[in-house]
């Protein structure tokens, strides 16, 4: 056997990342995506891979596409199974029969698919779809595709969600290039660049001939999407107020599909009424099993971005019904690695037979599941009542005194209460329930592991790995395993935090130690894999990594407190960590001590050797700098600077200068690396230039490393060269100044 080694740089190409995992109908199959990288044409491709879940035997990889295949889902039979796959230049929902054969389109859909359900027959799909409109498409042309939409709608009784669908800015007979028009205050985001006219549609795809039928046409974009297992009931989440540019609501528009000869139609519509703030946000849509009812995550924007989610019942009509109330732990994945990209899922899931409501949560720094005994209250059974009668357009159930607009008061207020699952702490991505309800299929990595297909009985605790996507390569590699550890802040606020001694470690001599900050803020460290810290820990590197506050995982207080505060308590929960670590463990050297974050975590970076001169070294990523600046040019800046910071451009600039590290750039002593992204706008480039040019101007040692073709998810999602680059980068500024 080779001698094991750290892992390199270069590993990056060798790995796989396994995600979207579902189980088929009979609980004998499981299909999950695996994503790789093409070296030569320095791109990401995925496939999908099946695993006998009786046998336990290696997976075998199903299809072959030159793109992106994933997004796997069973049609009811089992035999045959749908996917989304970009393999002739949009995105499409394909089919494969399991028996053998090719993949082929279900229809010809106009747009990329964003995602598909299949209906509980198994004869027909409801897809959302993004369409983009045609360059050179005329007026007439797009009177046409708002005549067709209003159509649509006013078949559906829904006047009120009529939307005026995009018309070209561009006469056709114009030749060449021509200015973007900009009318509109979010006119851009981060990874999809300058927004145009493209709009969210909702469409039934018959399996048999492939006749594609609109169900809704929208301007704004669609959320959330949802449709009930008996295939009834449609729900989804869309921005209905009169400014979506500074009102973040997600109303939740729900209706009656409705079977016809030529497909499917809507019946009659509704939009819940909330009792709460013109702003709110409902997002994890889904329909109990066996009854008409709505659950959902929501929030009222009480704590800006850092308010956490509740969970909802949601009647046809009224306002909805809290099932918890201020949980400590989050609901979804707020794990922040190098591995896993984005949000795997799902959130929320039942079993068969809607007597358990499973959660994916986070929390402590893991990702684990939970699970509540759902049982119905005597109030939502009358919701449920209503509900049905609403979308079959029956009237009985007013005859029979159905309230429509009755709120669960205190006396009322059911309580779900939510058992974690036992499971090895770690971070569960993506995960799936088998059809009997007894077994959990979970991908799930750990800080030693990158990840592996695991099943877990819920009835005898039996844990089972079933395949590991990374075996070869993990088995040739030496690994840091991080220590975890609490401890409490100068007020006296406990939170955590994980220490990695470097690969080579000895007792008797001084290593330099990394503090790296992650972004967000909202967001947490924890038990995950990060390719980052180890190849750092295999060049001789210690790391401290922690959640200050701000960070989710330890309830709304702690993931509210630094609001207002950048710089303050987060700082001194930092540099507390730091203390206690120098002064237990004598290994590390205090004299070359590194800082280093991203986003959030670049911020922080800035304003710490802003504020200190304890850091030998710096490196800092996709920053911010500059917050008067920030809130003009950020694609998020007018609202994000606002609740973060509290304050805005006109009425208290004092207060943005005040929390830049840019007003402090003289007092910077430790040389810095910034790392920058050109299409970065969340954070936008001017960050990073401001940055340097001023500490440039003062005679600063500094280093200024910009990354093409690349926006703000660089480190987990960028050309994989250039993320290669960007840790070779890395390695050797710290190597040189410590």
């Amino acid at each position: 056997m080779d001698e094991l080694k750290p892992y390199q740089i270069e590993d990056l190409y060798h790995m796989k990342w396994a995600y979207e995992v579902v189980c088929d109908p009979r609980g004998e199959k499981a299909v999950y995506t695996v994503r790789w990288i093409d070296k030569e044409e320095d791109t990401y491709r995925s496939y999908l891979a099946l695993v006998d879940l009786n046998e336990k035997t290696e997976a075998v990889r199903l299809t072959y596409g030159k793109g992106q295949d994933r997004y796997p889902r069973f049609l009811p039979d089992g035999r045959t199974l749908a996917f989304l796959s970009n393999r002739e230049g949009q995105q499409s929902i394909y089919e494969l029969p399991l028996s053998g054969g090719e993949a082929r389109p279900v229809a010809t859909i106009e747009g990329d698919v964003q995602r598909f359900f299949v209906t509980a027959a198994g004869e027909a799909y409801v897809a959302l779809v993004r369409i983009q409109p045609k360059e050179t498409q005329s007026t007439e042309g797009a009177h046409t595709s708002h005549d067709r939409a209003s159509q649509t709608l006013s078949q559906s009784n829904a006047s009120q969600f009529q939307t005026s669908l995009p018309q070209s800015k561009t006469s056709s007979s114009k030749k060449g290039k021509q200015p973007l028009v900009i009318e509109r205050l979010r006119y851009k985001s981060d990874g999809r660049g300058l927004h145009d006219d493209s709009y969210s549609r909702l469409i039934w795809i018959e399996r048999k001939g492939g006749k594609v039928t609109t169900l809704f046409d929208h301007l704004e974009e669609i959320g959330d999407v949802a449709v009930s297992t008996d295939g009834r009931f449609l729900a989804y989440t869309i921005n209905r107020s009169n400014d979506t540019d500074q009102k973040f609501r997600h109303d939740i528009v729900m209706a009656k599909l409705l079977r016809t000869d030529r497909g499917a139609k809507v019946g009659a519509t509704s939009v819940p009424t909330v009792d709460w703030k013109e702003q709110y946000m409902f997002y994890a849509l889904i329909f109990h099993p066996t009854r008409p009812l709505l659950l959902a995550l929501g929030h009222d924007y009480t704590y800006a971005g850092a308010t956490m989610p509740d969970l909802f019942a949601v009647p046809f009509q009224g306002p909805p019904k809290p099932f918890t109330r201020d949980v400590p732990f989050y609901f979804g994945d707020a794990l922040i690695g190098d591995m896993v990209s984005g949000s795997a899922g799902p959130i929320l899931r039942f079993s068969a037979d809607g007597k358990k409501l499973f959660a994916q949560t986070s929390e402590h720094g893991q990702v684990s599941l939970r699970f509540a005994e759902f049982l119905l209250p005597d109030a939502l059974k009358d919701v449920i009542s209503e509900f049905d009668s609403e979308v079959s357009g029956d009237s009985s159930a007013h005859d029979k005194g159905v309230e429509r607009d009755h709120v669960i008061g205190e006396d009322q207020h059911h309580t779900l209460e939510f058992e974690t699952i036992p499971f090895t702490p770690g971070h569960i991505y993506a995960w799936d329930l088998m059809p009997d309800g007894k077994t959990l299929l979970a991908l799930y990595a750990s800080p030693t592991e990158m990840g592996k297909l695991v099943s877990f009985n819920l009835e005898t605790k039996e844990l089972q790995k079933i395949t590991v996507s990374n075996h070869d390569l993990e088995r040739m590699r030496l690994v840091s395993e991080p220590e975890m550890f609490w401890l409490h802040s100068f007020d006296e606020t406990p939170y955590q935090a994980w220490l990695m001694r470097p690969l080579g470690f000895r007792a008797d001599e001084r290593h330099p130690l990394i503090l790296t900050i992650h972004g967000g803020p909202h967001a947490m460290y924890g038990e995950t894999f990060f390719h980052e810290f180890q190849v750092l820990a295999g060049k001789g590197f210690g790391i401290l990594y922690l959640n200050p506050r701000g960070s989710h995982g330890y309830g709304q207080a702690f993931v509210d407190a630094v609001r207002g505060d950048y710089g303050g308590d987060d700082m001194r929960d930092l540099m507390h960590a730091l203390d206690v670590v120098l002064e237990r463990e004598t290994w590390i050297d205090p004299s070359r001590l590194a800082v280093m974050g991203g986003s959030y975590g670049g911020f922080m970076t800035n304003w710490i050797i802003s504020h200190t001169d304890r850091f030998r070294v710096a490196i800092t990523d996709r920053s911010i700098s500059n917050w008067l600046s920030f809130y003009g040019t950020s694609d998020i800046g007018t609202f994000f600077t606002e609740w973060e910071i509290g304050a805005d451009l006109y009425h208290d600039p004092e207060r943005l200068w005040h929390h830049s590290p840019l007003k402090y750039a003289a007092q910077v002593k430790t040389p810095v690396l910034i790392i920058h992204s050109e299409q970065d706008l969340r954070c936008p480039i001017e960050q990073a230039e401001q940055w340097f040019s001023v500490l440039k101007k003062l005679g600063k040692e500094v280093r200024f490393l910009r990354f093409p073709d690349s926006n703000h998810d660089l480190s987990r999602n960028g050309l994989p060269s250039l993320r290669t680059s960007r840790l070779a980068a890395m390695v050797d500024w710290l190597k040189a100044h410590t």
